[in-house]
């Protein structure tokens, strides 16, 4: 796996968990340092072939070696879970993964300009234009198109990665 396998993940993530006793640190009191069991290979297989992609390789092993979410950065690492037959990422911000069989559509800046306030007497509209263009670019799944939410920092900002092609 690399420089650190999946037991010494397991343990540094206890130690940190028993340093940090109060969750203090940010996004503690979130996933509670617990890892969610790694995936089997059945159940990886499953799920991609569920979405048509293979999995990026560092990912898979993630998800088969180490856990299949919680613990993680900030408020920790969406668990990838079965519900009702279908897989699926659960948390705040795991739904913004549409379709990992399109190609991501941003593969340089593309993020449009709004227009600046023009006065304070005018501040209702712009927020009012601001959530509407929020909501249509940043909150709309087909903006992930070929991306995987994998964890959510806060303040509506996720990380991801890109989905391999189609399986």
């Amino acid at each position: 796996m690399g420089l650190m396998d999946a037991k010494d993940i397991r343990s540094r993530i206890e130690a940190l968990s028993k340093e940090d006793a109060a969750r203090k640190v940010f996004g503690a009191s979130s996933h509670e340092y617990v890892l969610q069991p790694p995936l089997t290979e059945v159940e990886l297989g499953a799920t991609e072939s569920q979405f048509g992609v293979r999995f990026p390789d560092d990912y898979r092993t993630f998800l088969a070696e180490i856990s299949s979410g919680g613990a993680g950065p900030l408020y920790g690492i969406f668990p990838l879970t079965r519900v009702n037959g279908a897989w699926r990422w659960d948390g705040d911000g795991a739904d913004l993964v549409s379709s990992l069989r399109e190609p991501f559509p941003h593969m340089s800046a593309w993020t449009p300009s709004i227009r600046e306030r023009e006065d304070e007497e005018d501040e209702d509209a712009y927020w009012r234009e601001r959530d509407a263009w929020d909501e249509a670019l940043y909150f709309n799944p087909h903006q992930t198109h070929g991306a995987i939410c994998i964890c959510h920092e806060g303040c509506a900002i996720r990380d991801g990665c890109r989905s391999n092609a189609a399986a």
